[in-house]
C-alpha cells in the first residue's frame, strides 16, 4: 500500500518536474531513485522557479556556497549534486535579485547571476545541462580557498 502510493507520488511529482524543466534532466540526474521527500520539494522548487536557466542558476550558486562554507556537507560526487536542502532554498528564491539565506548571519547574499567558470574550486565544472558538479574528490584534511581564510581571520 504504502510503497504503492508513494511511486504514485513520486512520478506526479516527476511528471510536473518533466513539464517544466524537461524530462531529459529527470532521466539524466536519475531524480526518480532519489525517493519521495526529495521528489517533493524537486517538484515544489519547479513550480516556484519554472524556468530551467534560471533554476540551474540559483542552484549553481548554491552548490558553490555549500562547498565554501566550511563544516558543511560536502557536496557529493556524481551527476546529481542537488541536496534537499538546495531545492528548500531554490523554492524559497522564487525571485529575481539577491539571495540571503535565513540562517546565514555574516555570510553575503548571493548575487542574481551566472557563476563564472573562474568562480569555480579546483575539482568542479558544470555538466551539458549547466549545473555545477564535482568532478574530483577534495583531498583529506583540505578545505576550500575561502574557508581557509576564514579560518585565519577567526584566529587574527
Amino acid at each position: 500500500g504504502r510503497d504503492l502510493r508513494d511511486g504514485f507520488r513520486i512520478q506526479a511529482s516527476l511528471r510536473t518536474v518533466s513539464r517544466n524543466w524537461g524530462g531529459d534532466k529527470v532521466q539524466h540526474y536519475r531524480w526518480a531513485e532519489r525517493g519521495k521527500w526529495y521528489c517533493s520539494n524537486l517538484c515544489a522548487a519547479d513550480r516556484a522557479v519554472r524556468d530551467w536557466d534560471e533554476a540551474v542558476m540559483k542552484l549553481n550558486r548554491l552548490i558553490h556556497r555549500r562547498d565554501q562554507q566550511v563544516g558543511r556537507r560536502q557536496v557529493r560526487m556524481g551527476v546529481d549534486p542537488i541536496e534537499t536542502a538546495d531545492l528548500i532554498d531554490l523554492r524559497v528564491w522564487s525571485h529575481e535579485g539577491a539571495y540571503m539565506r535565513a540562517n546565514d548571519e555574516g555570510e553575503a547574499a548571493l548575487p542574481f547571476r551566472p557563476l563564472a567558470s573562474t568562480d569555480l574550486s579546483a575539482g568542479f565544472s558544470f555538466d551539458g545541462f549547466g549545473l555545477l558538479i564535482r568532478t574530483q574528490e577534495r583531498p583529506l584534511g583540505s578545505v576550500p580557498e575561502r574557508g581557509a581564510n576564514v579560518a585565519r581571520e577567526i584566529r587574527d
